[in-house]
């Protein structure tokens, strides 16, 4: 990855792990002390949230093996419940074909419902979005 997307993706990181804390914190979905045991319990049970933070640890490799596949199904199960953080990062791996097949119009579809809902930490998806959709 060039320095540039690196140091995009790491402040990404961080302001979703503020936003899921409710603190700073470094990078990473598990620096919170999240349990990937407890949250895949949670995850099952529907959690949108805990498939999203669970989504987010298997997309950084946080506390469990690295696994983008593993990533787009718990981000597309949160993403079904209208979980726009979930739907903003699995129409960002749709676009770059992490986890799943290449589909920018699903990408951007994803996107475009995520940017529309708005909220804080979506200045990077808006980026990803301009440069990639189609207006």
């Amino acid at each position: 990855m060039p320095n540039r997307t690196v140091f995009r993706f790491l402040a990404l990181a961080m302001v979703l792990c503020g936003l899921w804390t409710g603190a700073a914190c470094a990078p990473g979905f598990s620096d919170a002390g999240n349990d990937p045991a407890v949250l895949e319990r949670a995850a099952r049970r529907g959690d949108a949230q805990a498939q999203y933070v669970l989504g987010g640890m298997y997309y950084q490799g946080q506390g469990v093996p690295k696994d983008y596949a593993k990533a787009a199904a718990l981000f597309q199960k949160a993403s079904d419940q209208g979980y726009a953080k979930a739907q903003a990062f699995l129409g960002e791996m749709y676009i770059r074909g992490w986890g799943v097949p290449s589909d920018r119009e699903t990408g951007c579809d994803l996107l475009r419902d995520a940017v529309a809902k708005g909220g804080v930490g979506y200045t990077q998806m808006r980026e990803t979005f301009r440069r990639y959709c189609p207006q």
